[in-house]
Parts: structure tokens; sequence; C-alpha cells
């Protein structure tokens, strides 16, 4: 099936006043397209003010409480934000627009700075939601506090959620510690299974440890547990698959530039959805090498050999496995950038008959800039292993962007999408859109003016690049040799040309510094002409 669409966004920002203390920022797009909801084709607008303490914002809003609270909820509402000092506040109201199970959902937060180091937050969220076809009343209250110190940071979260039928208890803990040698990153999150909130019967651990030997060795262990079930909007298509993962791993730096990376690790994906793709075991040890040149190369090489079980095969019998990848990207010259990435797999994971499988995932990447005004972008990858696809995938990215004068901004791109729904479609997406900047201001400084200048030159040439000082203040000429100076209060200026930045063997004729006249609300203009060296030989 071909859809054609089009589609409008009319958008503005900026301060509404001179002295930069009051903001805003406006947005309308559309119409929607309910057949690409996936693509973001849907109408927005919203309008956000803000200034020193207050923030607000109304329309298509997307609004966070917490991380086991409310992560993510796309809707029609309004936020409004206001800073008393160390105390700060926020209030909400959301109608979602992309899920059946809630209708609408209000509350708010307070934030309360108890020191430089320390402070806590308090939250509310009432929601109406259906499940099993019944409409409820939901309710949730949390709490959450935060430590910093120099080689400790440490935050945690508590949360209570009540209906009529049951209640419900989620936590959350984050630490880090420094200890010299040592590094400590922890988290935890859980939620039972009667609690209602963005997640739901859920358990996730993270453990890594970093010790350093010296400056060239260093180890990291890590233990990772994930079993998560997030009550996400219908436009953000994922699954999520219990994880177990084991680490252990030694790095060798070589150099600056290169490092060599040995160890293992212990693996099993299993997927969550009633009719499970993949359910794999895998043991594996593991060689890298990373490799990296500032600004002409980087390459990542790595190895994987072990065994896998695949739980799903008419056997469990554990198979021989082995993983190579290889990624290069180079600096071909100042604006060109090429990558090339290749993974070659013997596995049987995706094996019913538990037959070990070889394939090949290959891909690549370009992206080039010419000065301001021309950005070309690309991305291709051929396939990507099963078990990746429990989340949305790109096959394809290509964009064109053409920047006009700073305001007319003609752009093309083309993508190519699988999303994580059986059976798994690539989707081709074709978009050509053209932008044009007004820059309209609100009012007009009378009591400034302005200087536009000119650098010419019987060649014609090289005028690109050169720097012109007007006192403190610096400009730099485009391909015409033309700069500007904005906002220049009335007075004398005193004007020249750094010589360093002009072409060889060329100087400005006229006599340095010059002196410049500024007058407010009028433009003054000023022509620089560029010419040639001269030398003189002589003997005695």
């Amino acid at each position: 099936d071909t859809l054609n669409v089009f589609k409008f966004k009319v958008s503005g920002q900026g301060f509404l006043d001179k002295k930069n203390e009051h903001y805003l920022n406006f947005e309308y797009s559309g119409p929607s397209q309910s057949d690409i909801v996936r693509f973001g084709d849907y109408e927005r607008y919203s309008v956000l003010y803000k200034n020193k303490k207050m923030e607000a914002i109304v329309g298509h809003v997307n609004f966070s409480l917490s991380n086991i609270t409310e992560t993510s909820r796309y809707g029609t509402g309004g936020i409004l934000s206001y800073d008393f000092g160390k105390t700060t506040t926020t209030l909400f109201y959301v109608k979602p627009r992309f899920t059946q199970q809630i209708s609408d959902s209000y509350g708010g937060k307070i934030s309360q700075e108890l020191s430089d180091k320390t402070y806590v937050e308090a939250g509310f969220i009432n929601r109406t939601l259906f499940e099993n076809n019944e409409e409820f009343n939901s309710k949730i209250f949390n709490i959450a506090s935060f430590y910093t110190l120099n080689r400790f940071k440490m935050n945690g979260e508590i949360a209570y959620e009540s209906n009529y039928k049951t209640n419900g208890l989620a936590y959350s803990l984050e630490a880090y510690l420094n200890l010299k040698k040592w590094d400590f990153i922890n988290s935890a999150q859980y939620s039972d299974k009667n609690y209602k909130g963005y997640i739901r019967n859920s358990k996730q651990l993270l453990s890594l440890a970093n010790y350093r030997f010296n400056k060239k060795i260093d180890m990291q262990i890590g233990v990772e547990y994930r079993a998560i079930n997030p009550v996400k909007d219908t436009i953000n298509y994922t699954s999520s698959p219990i994880t177990t993962k084991y680490q252990a791993y030694f790095n060798y730096n070589i150099n600056r530039n290169n490092k060599v990376r040995v160890g293992g690790y212990y693996r099993n994906k299993e997927d969550q959805l009633s009719l499970q793709t993949y359910n794999f075991e895998e043991k594996l040890a593991t060689l890298s090498f990373y490799s990296r040149m500032p600004f002409k190369y980087d390459l990542i090489w790595q190895s994987r050999v072990g065994k896998t079980i695949n739980f799903l095969a008419n056997s469990t019998e554990p198979q021989n496995t082995f993983f190579s990848s290889l990624s290069v990207t180079g600096y071909i010259f100042k604006d060109l950038i090429l990558g090339l990435n290749g993974d070659y797999q013997q596995s049987n994971k995706q094996s019913v008959d538990n037959i070990v499988q070889k394939t090949f995932y290959y891909g690549g990447n370009l992206q080039y800039n010419l000065k301001s005004y021309l950005n070309v972008s690309a991305f291709y990858k051929k396939n990507y292993d099963f078990d990746e696809l429990d989340e949305t995938q790109n096959y394809l990215q290509a964009q064109v962007n053409y920047n006009y004068q700073r305001k007319h901004l003609l752009s093309v791109a083309v993508s190519q999408t699988s999303l994580p729904v059986f059976p798994i479609k690539k989707e081709l997406l074709i978009t050509a859109s053209y932008s044009f900047v007004m820059n309209v201001p609100v009012s007009k400084n009378r009591t400034l003016g302005s200087l536009n200048g000119k650098i010419t030159s019987a060649e014609k040439t090289n005028l690109e690049g050169i720097l012109v000082l007007l006192d403190d203040q610096i400009a730099i000429t485009n391909e015409k040799g033309v700069f500007h100076f904005y906002n220049l209060k009335p007075k004398t200026y005193r004007l020249y040309v750094k010589q360093s930045s002009l072409p060889k063997n060329k100087i400005i004729i006229m006599q340095q510094p010059i002196d410049i006249d500024i007058f407010p609300n009028k433009e003054t203009e000023v022509v620089l002409e560029m010419g040639n060296t001269g030398s003189l030989f002589g003997q005695i």
C-alpha cells in the first residue's frame, strides 16, 4: 500500500522584551494522518512561556513525573512550574492521546532543596484507568530524595498506588561510588503485581564495578537482570524481553589511541510475548580491539566464541557459537566521513532444529557537510539479528538539507523502518519539505545602529573567512566578502582586518585602523579593498 500525505508546520520562538526576560515558543503542525501515526505524523499544537521563575506550556504536552510513576505520557493538557528559590512546584493535567488504558490524569510535585548537596521531592497523580472492561480511579503517591557528595551520589524513590480493588508498591534506588581505583554503579527497580503505575510487576537490577590497576590496565565486572513491563503509549512500539547477564572484562590501553579488551559473559534472553520468537542462553569468551585517530579513523573489531543453548529448539544440546564484527569509520577529508560495518555469526539460537546457521549482516554510513548550507547524511543496514527486533529498527536513512541564506531550508529524506509487531514488515517513508524562516522582530530598538561591510578584490576570490574586528567584536566574511555587525551602541568604533586571516600576499589597501561612526537607528556601510603586497630588493 502507498499513502500520500501533505502536512505543514508553523513555529516560532524568541524573547518578547529587550531585556530577554520573557520567552515564548509556539508550534502548530498537521493535519493528523491516522494511518502513519507511528512515523510522528499527527496533529500537534503547543504554546510555551518562560521567565526566570515560571514555565508554562499548554496544548499537546509530554509529561513525566518519575521513573516508576509516569515516565512518559503524551496528551492534551498543560504543565505549570514555578521556582520559589529553594522550592519548586509543578502542576499538570494531561488527557492521553495514544492509550486506551488512561482517560485522563492530573497531579503535581514539589521539590525542596535542603542543601547544595541534597534535595527531596514528593508527588501525586490521580488517573482514570480503563482495564478489563472496567473504569476506575487510581492514585499514586511518591517521595524521592537525591544526595550528592564528591565521590558518592545516590537517589531513591518509593511509590504507593491505591485503587478500590488493590494497593501496590514500587521503589527504585541508584548509587555511584568512587574509591580512588574503584568505581561502583548500582541501580535497582521493583514493582509488585498489584502496582498500577508506569512499570508493573517488574524487577530490574544493574551492578557494575570497575578497578584500575594502573594507567594501562583496568577490570570491569557486572551483573544485569531486566524483567520490566512498562505501560507505554501505543505509538511507542517496543517489547521488553527478560534478560540476565554476567560479565567480566580486562582492558589494556596500549596507548592513547589503541585499546584491547578480553573477557567473557553469560547471557540469557527470553521473549515475553505469548508467541515466543527466542529463548536462548550464551556462554562466550570475547576479544576486542579499539583504535582511534582523531579526525582520521575509528576502528572497532570484536570476536566471540563459546556455546549456545536454544530452549525453543527440538533439542537443547549446546552448540558451538562464533561471532565476529568489524566497524570502520574514516575521515576521507575535512567534510566527508564514510563508515562500513559487518557482522558474521555462526549460531543455533534461531534454529528450531538446533542447527548452527551462518548469517552475515552489513551496512555503512556517510556524512558530508559543505560549509554551513549543505548537509548530506546516509545510513544503511542490510538486516538485524532476530532478537534485536524487539524495538524499532532502521534499515535505511538518508537526508539532504540545503540552507540558503539561513532563510530557506530544503530537505529530502528517505527512511525504511521495521516495528516489533508480528509479522515483521519493512515500511518505506519518503519526505520532502520546505521551510521559510521569517525572523520577525516583536519590536525594534531604535537606540542602536548597525554596520554592513564588504571586502572587494580584483580577482573576486578568496573572500570568505576573513576576520574583521570592530573594537572587541568579531565578524567573519562570507564567500562574497560581506560582513555584518548588529545592535551597536551609537559611538565611534575602530575597525581593522586581521592580517593573518587574509590570503597569502594580500593586504587591505586602506590604512588601518579605520574610524567608524555608528548612529542610532541607522545602517552604516563600509567597503574595504584588498590588493597585492609589493616587495623591494636592494644591494649595497
